[in-house]
């Protein structure tokens, strides 16, 4: 008696090469997490006849382009570290920024909280305009829990991302910045905010205080740090391998403005280095494929509208006082100040 392994014209079962099973029917994709951050649908359609599987179709309904608000100031005209890179941002998704009216200020704790209603502002704009999710694009996260508190679309801090997903790559991480020790209070506060200060064993500083106005300057360590001088990328690198021999598993970038020299950092130590703008884009992303939201959020409308009122209509007070953005959204007049103000300023990004 033929059986369903044999080749019987008499026999049809579903391991016989008789009647070849119709192709599956799929979009091309260059792979499984494209496909999931596009956001496609799959429906399987029930067959008439029991020859080979279920026939798969994708449904092109939703492919809609899912837009990320890229928060932080527009620099100097050159200067455009703060983009998120193309080569990052998956298929479905797009990154715009969304500029806060008020340039960087950061040297008291006046100044952040000015900070953190400005990007306030900046978030409720992009809400408005119909964003489906807002990346805070500052390691300082400024204004993170107000929009948390105030949005109803996912809001990712580049400080929180990149502290989060360190701590998930290693026991101890460690945070390397560029900038010197007076900002130190700002990563302080971060790490206690997220609960983070018995797993990060140190904040290394690249540079030092008496370098605060140089770092910014038209020639200073960011710039030539973004012209790919070799000197200062090594001088970074040197404090990551201390780092490392330290016993740091992870290391965080403490600026965005590192991003540019991510990669070469990544290839000269032997531990995971941590980008903020990346690593804040990409959980935002992610948010929005997993359609998880924050809380329903209950703010009173009177305060928001308030707010945005008081921060467009004094907006223009920025040129006014000659506060101009330099490449890292800051003021380089506020940072010059503190060659004359001294140690009163001790403050942070």
């Amino acid at each position: 008696m033929k059986g369903p392994f044999t080749d019987s014209e008499s026999v049809k079962g579903p391991f016989t090469d008789l009647h070849s099973p119709p192709q599956l029917r799929r979009a091309p994709h260059t792979d499984f997490a494209d496909t999931l951050s596009s956001g496609l649908n799959r429906t399987r359609l029930p067959r008439t006849d029991r020859t080979g599987p279920p026939e798969v179709r994708w449904d092109w309904s939703d492919m809609s382009t899912k837009r990320i608000a890229n928060l932080h100031p527009i620099g100097a005209e050159g200067h455009r570290y703060y983009e998120v890179p193309g080569s990052i941002i998956g298929n479905g998704f797009s990154s715009e920024v969304v500029a806060p009216l008020v340039p960087t200020v950061f040297l008291t704790e006046t100044d952040r909280r000015l900070m953190d209603l400005a990007y306030l502002e900046a978030g409720m704009r992009a809400q408005e305009a119909g964003f489906d999710a807002m990346f805070v694009n500052s390691v300082a996260d400024y204004g993170l829990h107000l929009l948390r508190e105030s949005a109803e679309i996912p809001v990712i801090g580049a400080g929180q991302a990149a502290m989060q997903l360190a701590a998930g790559l290693g026991a101890r991480f460690a945070i390397l910045t560029v900038w010197p020790p007076a900002t130190r209070s700002l990563y302080e506060r971060l790490l206690s905010d997220y609960g983070l200060r018995d797993r990060c064993m140190a904040v290394r500083h690249v540079t030092e205080d008496a370098e605060l106005s140089g770092v910014i300057s038209e020639d200073g360590l960011v710039a030539r740090m973004h012209a790919g001088r070799e000197e200062v990328t090594e001088r970074i690198a040197l404090e990551g391998a201390r780092l490392v021999s330290q016993g740091a598993e992870a290391i965080v970038l403490g600026c965005g403005c590192m991003s540019p020299i991510h990669r070469d950092l990544a290839d000269r130590l032997p531990v995971p280095v941590v980008d903020s703008i990346t690593a804040g884009h990409k959980l935002a992303e992610s948010l929005v494929s997993l359609d998880l939201r924050p809380a329903r959020p209950w703010v009173p409308p009177v305060g928001l509208d308030y707010l945005r009122h008081m921060i467009r209509e004094t907006a223009h007070l920025a040129a006014e006082l000659k506060l101009t953005a330099d490449s890292c959204g800051d003021s380089c007049s506020i940072v010059s100040a503190t060659e004359t103000l001294g140690t009163r300023h001790r403050g942070g990004l």
